[in-house]
Order: structure tokens, then C-alpha cells, then sequence
């Protein structure tokens, strides 16, 4: 007992002196919100915000950040961090690493050190640099890869039969998500080894958790209790390794002989596991230690393909189903995803998909990014804050109020906090129907019209982002992966509107909930569906997409 009290006091000592230097990298001058009083309550406000940050980020923007000032927030066991205005989002994201990285963020939030059992892992961008090179270019001809997946496991978790029946939403959808990441991220024939897919699953889950809970201790504890707190790691990552290690291992080898004899191509394969394999390759990567590196690289991928793809459709099912007129929203989204899947696919049509577009960009809006573009200033000498005569410190933190923003009425109107699906959608097909009226084209042409236009515009893709609108981040620190979930999350929903009739569970829609600015899963988050009959998926109804 003695040595567990002694063990709790070391505990609280270490967060009150933790507390106390992040507390010294706010200059005194910039006002607070969500922390009043001395050193001691902001040790207080920092437990409190583990339920309080969307609502003291949503205060500090209307209060400051709306107005072009800066303010500092208390962030649950973490450095406090100062919010600034919009104006200053392409100042932030055009500085040097060596000035203003968002990196130490990122590294607290994931642990990479431990959450691996790697430690060369820390510090690791070769997942970053791969996709960003890749992805865009490969995409394309991953498309149809993807839509059969999609087809093959919707059909497994949502069922075939014509009853209604309930499911829980969340669990479903994370099934679907883990498989058809596990196809593109591993390829045949590992993607078919379900152990292997729901083991990588699970530890995926498992990555933020641990990281968390490691950060309550000192650093110089976290050697040792990263073996209790990375437990369920380890064990998924040795079952995994069972697996992925002979592939590597035999992958490496076929690679390597092919870099021997000339070949400009390296495995003629479409996997992010193979273009990690080939990258090691041609960069000649010291053998040593290269195939526990390499399924590293493949766990990152994967988790960045699982958790914020899962909970962004998770939440945009319950969002749809909780909307006015529920029943006329999912056929306005099947009536373009029979045009749209009814022919060959390419980016082209898949970016046509523009009411699906725009339900998910509502759902990223207001469900997935509570603050954005967190970044710690890494300059020596600190960094001067031009235009408020401040001088940060190294060490300091930096974000803007994402959830300020997307909710800000003067940007999205006066319904700005309500979830609107075709919000993004409506402009373009009122300008198309608009178009049409004036010109006296028919129906079949304007449908045409539409896909086009939608086709082709930019404006409509919700990976673009914009000082207004930042659940991907902005700037050359953008999600590299944003296209791959565009491509996932919309063809994910196209062909469950075109298939599937949906509705809330007796619970309906279940809160917001998140954890600091971590938003949680709708865990508990019901659905009742079944199967749509060929003549009610080839059935058109009147469509109202109008606000």
C-alpha cells in the first residue's frame, strides 16, 4: 500500500512540474481561455479539459480568434497551445521545419518510439514520402480494386437479406474498412488471411491508447512501463510478424535481383506494402534490422488507413439517417450512384460522385477536427509572432480552432452548425438546373451536364482544403492518403445508397463525445438495414435537395 501511495505521489509531482514548464512557454501577455487564477489551476484546468476542449476551442475562437487575436488553451496532460486566427494559417504552414514543425505533435499523439517496438521508427518518414509519391499517381488504376473489395465485404457485414434487421454501426463499418485497407495496403494473397487482417486491425487500435496512457509517466520511466502499457502491441505485432516477415523477407529478395539485373520496375505489384519494399530497395537500406522496419512501415499505413476513414463513415451513416427527410436524401445519393457505378470506373466518374462528396465533407466538418494544424515551434532563439509583438519560446505550441472555423456562420451561414449533406453539393446542381432551364436541354443532357461539371471541379472535392475548411491539414503537411479515402469513402456510400435501405436504430443518433480534441467513434451508434430488391434499386423518385 506505502509503495502504491508512493507511487501516485511521484505521479502527481511529475504532472505539477510538467505542468509548470509548459506553462512557462505562454508568454505572460497572451490572455487565456478555459484557465483562471495561479500556476495551481492551470494544473486543474488541464484535467478539466479532458471533457471541456471543444467547448473552451469553440470560446477561444468566437471570443479571440474570430477577431484576429490570439488566446492560449489548456490541453489535457499536454503542452497548453495558442490559437491564432485565420489569417495567419498560410504564414503557418509556409514556415521552415527548423522554425515551426508539426511533427513533435504528431510524435506525442501516435509514441512511435513505442507503439512499434521499433525505436528506429521515431523520426521514420518513409510511409509520408512514399505515399505522397505514389498514391496520386497510382490511384487510378487502384479504383476498380477498391469498388470490388467494397462490393465484396458491404455485402458480408450489411447482408443480403430483404428483412430489416439491426447492426451496430460503427463495428460493421470498421470491418469493411479493415479489409479493403488490408487489399490495397498488403495485396493478394496476405489481404485474404483473415487473422493476419483482423490482428493488424487490433493493433492499430490499440496505438493511440497506449500513447496516451505512457504520457502520464516520466520520460525516464517510459522504458520500462511501455512493456505494460504497449502489452497488446507487442502481441499483435509478433502474430503479425509470423506472416508478414517470410513475405518480406521473399519479396526483398525477388526486389533485390531485379535491381541487380537492370530492371527500371521493381515488382510488378499495386501495394503500398510493395512500394515500401521497393523503396528500401533502391535507396539501398542497411539489411540489418530492414524487414522488422518495413512491417513497421506497413502497421503505419494501416493505421492511417483505419481510424479517421472508420469514424468519418461511422458518423456520416448516423448522420444521414438523423437528417429531415432521410428516405429522399438516400435516394438523392442513389440516384447518382446508379449513373455513376452502372458504368466502368475511373477518377472521373468517382469524382462525379458529388452528393456523396458532399455528405462526407459535411460529416469531416463537424465531427472529425476539433483544432488543426497543430505545430511546435522547433527554432533555437523561439519564434517572433510578427504583427503582436510577441516572441514565442522553443517548445511553444501553435493550432487554429478547426471546429471554430467549420462552424463559424459568417463562413457557412446561418445553419453553419447543423449537418446539411448536399450543403457543398447544391450550388453546382442548382447552377446545372439553371443552365438546363435557360437552354431548354432535356433531362438526359443535364444529367450529363451535371456529372461533367462535377467531374471537373475542384471545388467540390472534399480533400481540398482552404482556410476555411481543414480536416486534412493544408500545406505540404497535408494527409498524403486524403485521395485513397476520397476514392474509399465515396464509392463506400454510393453503392450503399444504391443497395441498401437504411435508417436509425430505436436509440437514434448518439452524441458527440471526444476525449481532449480527440472525437470518439459513435460506439454506440445503431442502424436498421436490409437489402434493397432489384426493382426498388432501379425505382427514381423526386429528389429534394434543397435546403
Amino acid at each position: 500500500m506505502n509503495i502504491f501511495l508512493f507511487f501516485i505521489t511521484g505521479i502527481v509531482a511529475w504532472r505539477l512540474h510538467t505542468s509548470l514548464s509548459h506553462l512557462a512557454s505562454v508568454p505572460k501577455k497572451i490572455p487565456w481561455v478555459g484557465r483562471t487564477g495561479n500556476w495551481a489551476s492551470y494544473f486543474l484546468s488541464q484535467i478539466k479539459a479532458i471533457w471541456k476542449t471543444p467547448a473552451t476551442i469553440r470560446e477561444a475562437y468566437q471570443k479571440y480568434s474570430k477577431h484576429g487575436a490570439i488566446v492560449a488553451i489548456p490541453l489535457p496532460f499536454s503542452r497548453p497551445e495558442i490559437m491564432l486566427p485565420r489569417s495567419l494559417i498560410r504564414w503557418m504552414i509556409s514556415q521552415d521545419e527548423n522554425v515551426l514543425s508539426p511533427t513533435p505533435v504528431q510524435y506525442e499523439v501516435v509514441g512511435p518510439k513505442y507503439a512499434f517496438w521499433n525505436s528506429s521508427v521515431h523520426g521514420d518518414m518513409a510511409v509520408y514520402k512514399v505515399l505522397k509519391k505514389s498514391m496520386s499517381r497510382e490511384l487510378p488504376k487502384m479504383i476498380p480494386i477498391i469498388m470490388d473489395e467494397l462490393v465484396t465485404r458491404i455485402d458480408e457485414a450489411f447482408g443480403l437479406g430483404n428483412e430489416w434487421r439491426e447492426i451496430p454501426s460503427h463495428e460493421v463499418v470498421r470491418k469493411v474498412i479493415g479489409r479493403v485497407a488490408s487489399r490495397v495496403i498488403l495485396g493478394y494473397p496476405l489481404c485474404d488471411d483473415e487473422q493476419l487482417c483482423e490482428d493488424m486491425t487490433n493493433f492499430t487500435t490499440f496505438i493511440v491508447p497506449s500513447a496516451l496512457l505512457l504520457r502520464l509517466f516520466p520520460p525516464f520511466t517510459h522504458p520500462i512501463l511501455s512493456y505494460l502499457t504497449h502489452y497488446l502491441n507487442r502481441i499483435y505485432k509478433q502474430k503479425s510478424l509470423t506472416v508478414l516477415g517470410p513475405y518480406i523477407q521473399q519479396q526483398l529478395d525477388i526486389a533485390e535481383k531485379e535491381m541487380a539485373s537492370g530492371a527500371k520496375t521493381l515488382l510488378a505489384r499495386d501495394d503500398i506494402m510493395t512500394w515500401l519494399i521497393t523503396d528500401a530497395v533502391r535507396r539501398n537500406e542497411p539489411k540489418e534490422g530492414l524487414i522488422d522496419r518495413i512491417a513497421c512501415r506497413v502497421f503505419i499505413a494501416q493505421f492511417a488507413a483505419m481510424e479517421t476513414t472508420t469514424m468519418t463513415i461511422s458518423h456520416c451513416l448516423l448522420d444521414l439517417c438523423a437528417s429531415d427527410a432521410p428516405a429522399q436524401i438516400w435516394e438523392g445519393l442513389a440516384e447518382e450512384g446508379r449513373r455513376v457505378l452502372s458504368a466502368p470506373l475511373d477518377l472521373a466518374s468517382v469524382n462525379s460522385l458529388s452528393r456523396a462528396d458532399s455528405a462526407l465533407k459535411e460529416t469531416l466538418r463537424l465531427r472529425t477536427s476539433i483544432k488543426a494544424l497543430a505545430s511546435q515551434v522547433t527554432a533555437p532563439k523561439g519564434l517572433v509572432l510578427e504583427g503582436y509583438d510577441v516572441r514565442l519560446p522553443q517548445g511553444s505550441r501553435l493550432a487554429v480552432s478547426a471546429w471554430g472555423i467549420h462552424t463559424d456562420k459568417s463562413i457557412y451561414g446561418p445553419n453553419a452548425e447543423e449537418y446539411d449533406p448536399f450543403r457543398f453539393s447544391r450550388p453546382s446542381e442548382d447552377n446545372n438546373a439553371a443552365a438546363t432551364a435557360s437552354t431548354g436541354t432535356g433531362d438526359a443532357n443535364a444529367d450529363s451536364s451535371a456529372a461533367d461539371t462535377n467531374a471537373n471541379s475542384k471545388m467540390s472535392l472534399m480533400v481540398s482544403a482552404t482556410e476555411d475548411y481543414l480536416p486534412f491539414g493544408m500545406g505540404r503537411h497535408a494527409c498524403p492518403g486524403r485521395y485513397f479515402a476520397a476514392v474509399e469513402l465515396k464509392l463506400f456510400l454510393a453503392y450503399l445508397a444504391v443497395h441498401y435501405d437504411l435508417k436509425l436504430g430505436e436509440a437514434g443518433r448518439p452524441g458527440f463525445v471526444s476525449i481532449g480534441h480527440f472525437p470518439i467513434p459513435p460506439l454506440k451508434g445503431k442502424l436498421i438495414v436490409r437489402r434493397r430488391s432489384a426493382l426498388l434499386t432501379e425505382t427514381k423518385v423526386p429528389i429534394c435537395i434543397s435546403a
